[in-house]
């Protein structure tokens, strides 16, 4: 549950998508709203993918430490 909580904007945005692709596959909006509500999947997961965090670094209790540049 916390790893939901700590990546929200990841989860919403999920949840979001879920229910975009759920309600055009189910056949609930006309056909004629298809390419549409696929467009609008298409970008939220766009900004879903976007917002996505790894998880080993952003969510663990001992984050991967961020590699130094060496000069």
């Amino acid at each position: 549950m916390g790893s939901f909580i700590a990546s929200a904007k990841t989860t919403i945005l999920g949840g979001l998508v879920l229910i975009c692709t759920g309600t055009n596959y189910s056949g609930i909006l006309p056909e004629k709203y298809n390419s549409v509500l696929m467009l609008v999947c298409g970008v939220l997961t766009a900004f879903g993918l976007i917002a996505a965090k790894d998880a080993n670094v952003s969510n663990a209790v001992n984050p991967v430490p961020v590699p130094q540049k060496v000069e």
